[in-house]
């Protein structure tokens, strides 16, 4: 893609002076792709699996999936108790979905940190009026 844009750029009247224009908007479209992506993923996912991405990606490195706290995040989410099995299960189908990485450690991570840009990009929307 970046390379398509250079030679557009290259060849163009306009020149380098429409490099930076297209680089930016070539960005937002291919952002607005993969945004397209994370919304068509999420809409299949079940709620304990949302919770869990949600913790995932709000907890960041400090995430602790069975810990006390995060169960309780869990279960508030879902509206029922949630056991570290269940969590375990539904850690294992983000991993499946390539949405998750697990380190050797056994530290659990967004796969792709975009993912929670859009996490948080989604919950502004839906906080204002």
């Amino acid at each position: 893609m970046l390379k398509q844009v250079l030679e557009g750029a290259a060849l163009s009247e306009a020149g380098a002076g429409s490099l930076k224009a297209s680089l930016v908007g070539d960005a937002l479209a291919l952002r607005e792709r993969v945004w397209d992506e994370f919304e068509s993923e999420w809409a299949t996912l079940t709620p304990l699996q949302r919770a869990v991405l949600a913790r995932i990606a709000s907890e960041g490195a400090s995430y602790v999936p069975f810990g006390a706290a995060s169960l309780a995040a869990y279960a508030a989410a879902v509206g029922s108790p949630v056991s570290p099995s269940d969590a375990q299960s539904a850690i294992d189908a983000l991993r499946g979905r390539n949405l998750v990485w697990r380190s050797a450690r056994a530290t659990y991570a967004l796969k792709d940190q975009e993912l929670a840009d859009w996490m948080r990009q989604g919950a502004a929307r839906r906080r204002s009026p």
